[in-house]
């Protein structure tokens, strides 16, 4: 589609916070959207690639996002942690953002039904993990 109404108003892959709790979190790759249609939307999909800016190395990967909602006007968080609950999606512990000690650059691509595809970057600065970068 090329009808707008999705936004994604933050992509982040380190120093998170919690969105409703506002303390730091876990590293993950996090993607805020906001639906400014008049109208629910679904059948969210999300494509995104990381790559390892030292390497050249890079992985893509694909998850339709089942189950997930924005309604009407409104703001919901998506995070790739593996943890259970809403907006809660797996991850690949083994990926390059997990392994690499490099700096890991994220594209990303996120598509509702109806609406034109969003996209984002984010990136992981050097460093392991949640440790200082």
């Amino acid at each position: 589609s090329t009808t707008p109404g999705l936004t994604i108003v933050l992509a982040a892959a380190e120093d998170i916070v919690d969105p409703d709790t506002k303390a730091a979190i876990d590293d993950r790759l996090q993607v805020t959207l906001r639906n400014d249609t008049a109208s629910e939307l679904s059948s969210f999909e999300i494509y995104y690639v990381m790559t390892d800016v030292t390497t050249g190395q890079s992985e893509a990967y694909y998850q339709a996002l089942t189950g997930f909602t924005v309604a009407a006007g409104a703001t919901a968080t998506l995070s790739f942690d593996g943890e259970t609950g809403p907006g809660h999606f797996p991850e690949n512990a083994f990926s390059i953002y997990r392994s690499s000690k490099n700096q890991v650059d994220f594209t990303v691509e996120v598509s509702a039904a109806g609406v034109k595809v969003a996209n984002a970057t984010a990136t992981k600065g050097s460093g392991a993990g949640d440790a200082a970068d």
